[in-house]
C-alpha cells in the first residue's frame, strides 16, 4: 500500500490524542459509567458502561460503542472516558441508549495492520465484539441500533471494525481517524450509514485519507455525511457537541437483525505494509525518528522500523537508543541490525553510529 497513507494511519493509531479541546475530567464518584471487565481465561478488556436512568427492560434499547484515541491507552479503566464525560455519550438522563467505552490495554491498538499480508483482528478490538454478545445476555439490547464512533485511532479502529463486521452495525461516526489507502474498502462497507468528521489542518491525522475515503463511498452511492471543519485541528469536541449527531444516530436502524458473523477482509480493504524479509541484515543509514510512545525508529524505503538493542548489544546501543526515544538525541545515524517481524517490524540493533553533526544531544 501507499507508504505516505499507511504512515498517516499508523500515526493516527502511534500519537497521543493530545489535542483535545478539553482538559482530563474526573471520572469517579458521580460518573454514571460502571467499570467493568470481559474476561476470556487470563485475558481481559476493561470497559464502562452507561446505562440510561431510564432504562427500562421492557422493551429494547440501543448501544453506542465509543473507541478513545491512543492517548488514552492503559490499564486503569478510566482514562477511556476524558472528553466526553460532559457529551451525550455521558449523559445518563438524555442519551436514550447503553454506552460502552472499552479501554485499549498497553502495547495493543483498536486495528492492526498487516506485514506483506492481510491481518488478523486486533485482540483488543474482538473482544469488544465478544463484549457485545455479553451484554445482549444481560440487556434488552436492540440489535438493529448498534453504533460505533471513536477518535483517531478510536476513528481509524470505527473503520476497520466496519471492515470486518459490515452487517452489524446501524451507524458510524469516526472522527479525525481516516482508515488509510483500502481501496476496496467503500464497496465491503456501502450500507452502513456513516458520518465523518475531520478538521483540515489536523497535523496527526491530516485529512486527505478522510477526503478519499468519502469520495469512495459517494461514488458507491452510500448513505455517508461528511463535516470538515474549517481551521480544525486533531480533536473531538466539536462534533460530539453537535446537537445533530445524537439526533442523525438514533435516526439510523437496520432493516434486518445485526449480523455477528466476522467477514473475510479482501486483501485491498486491508492495511498491510510491505517490509524487507524477516531475517534481513545489513547497515541502513537515515534520519531516527521517535514514536508517540517514546520509541526510537528509522525509515527504510518508506517504511518504518521500530528499533530495539540486540541482546549481545554494548551498552552505548542500548543508551543510544533510549535517548533517541526520549528525544534527547535527533540526527542522521547508520545503523547496523537484522530485521524481525511479529506484531510489528523491528530493526534488531547491533551497531548505532551518528553520521552528521545534528545527532548531538539537544540543550
Amino acid at each position: 500500500m501507499n507508504c505516505n497513507l499507511l504512515s498517516l494511519v499508523i500515526g493516527c493509531a502511534c500519537l497521543a490524542s493530545f489535542a483535545h479541546a478539553q482538559a482530563p475530567q474526573k471520572t469517579e464518584a458521580s460518573s454514571p459509567f460502571e467499570k467493568r471487565e470481559h474476561r476470556e481465561g487470563d485475558k481481559q478488556l476493561a470497559y464502562r458502561l452507561m446505562v440510561p436512568r431510564a432504562y427500562d427492560a421492557t422493551k429494547a434499547w440501543p448501544l453506542i460503542i465509543w473507541l478513545h484515541g491512543s492517548g488514552e491507552i492503559g490499564n486503569n479503566n478510566t482514562a477511556q472516558l476524558s472528553g466526553i464525560t460532559s457529551t451525550f455519550l455521558g449523559n445518563s438522563e438524555k442519551c436514550p441508549a447503553l454506552v460502552m467505552v472499552p479501554q485499549c490495554p498497553e502495547g495493543s491498538s483498536w486495528l492492526a495492520v498487516g506485514l506483506n499480508a492481510p491481518p488478523k483482528i486486533a485482540e483488543p478490538s474482538r473482544m469488544i465484539i465478544a463484549t457485545i454478545v455479553e451484554l445482549q445476555k444481560e440487556f434488552n439490547l436492540d440489535d438493529r441500533r448498534i453504533y460505533i464512533g471513536g477518535f483517531s485511532m478510536g476513528g481509524c479502529g470505527t473503520w476497520d471494525l466496519l471492515s470486518r463486521y459490515p452487517h452489524l452495525f446501524a451507524a458510524a461516526f469516526p472522527i479525525g481517524g481516516p482508515p488509510g489507502d483500502r481501496k476496496g474498502l467503500a464497496p465491503l462497507i456501502k450500507e452502513v450509514p456513516i458520518w465523518v468528521f475531520h478538521g483540515d489542518k489536523d497535523r496527526v491525522a491530516p485529512v486527505e485519507s478522510s477526503r478519499t475515503i468519502v469520495a469512495a463511498l459517494r461514488a458507491v452511492d452510500a448513505p455517508v455525511k461528511y463535516t470538515e471543519y474549517r481551521g480544525g485541528g486533531h480533536e473531538m469536541s466539536q462534533a460530539l457537541s453537535d446537537p445533530s449527531l445524537q439526533e442523525w444516530i438514533f435516526s439510523q436502524r437496520r432493516d434486518a437483525a445485526a449480523d455477528f458473523t466476522a467477514s473475510q477482509v479482501p486483501e485491498d480493504a486491508s492495511l498491510i505494509t510491505k517490509t524487507l524479509a524477516h531475517g534481513t541484515h545489513s547497515t541502513w543509514a537515515g534520519k531516527v525518528e521517535r514514536t508517540g510512545h517514546g520509541v526510537p525508529r528509522l525509515v527504510i524505503d518508506g517504511t518504518r522500523y521500530r528499533l530495539k538493542p540486540a541482546p549481545d548489544a554494548a551498552a552505548d546501543v542500548k543508551d543510544i537508543l533510549a535517548s533517541i526515544g526520549k528525544g534527547t538525541l535527533t540526527g542522521e545515524y547508520a545503523v547496523t541490525g537484522t530485521v524481525q517481524l511479529d506484531d510489528r517490524a523491528w530493526l534488531v540493533v547491533e551497531k548505532i553510529v551518528a553520521v552528521t553533526a545534528d545527532a548531538a544531544s539537544k540543550p
